[in-house]
């Protein structure tokens, strides 16, 4: 029952191809990466299932991002259209160059 409620609590996925300020061993740069911005009903799940559920999501994308891309999530409420919080941006484990 909470996995369907955790389903049905998505609303909609978007994401947008973007561009960061990386650091890796202490030189800076720039990638390329993808902000995804998910839509998510807090009328069906409670804010901290929420955030659990960013949580997750967030690492998840990131272990499935291409070399040289970053990914970051951003979770936002269906009930105010506004942002409930933005995950830092993260580069999995694949290597920079």
């Amino acid at each position: 029952a909470e996995t369907k409620a955790v389903i049905d609590a998505l609303v909609k996925l978007e994401f947008e191809h973007t561009t960061g300020r990386v650091s890796q061993k202490g030189k800076v740069g720039f990638a390329h990466g993808v902000k995804l911005v998910l839509t998510v009903s807090d009328q069906i799940l409670p804010k901290e299932q929420i955030f659990l559920l960013g949580s997750v999501l967030s690492v998840y994308f990131a272990q499935y991002a291409e070399i040289n891309v970053f990914t970051q999530l951003e979770i936002k409420l269906k009930s105010t259209s506004s942002s409930f919080h933005v995950w830092p941006a993260l580069t999995g484990d694949k290597v920079l160059l």
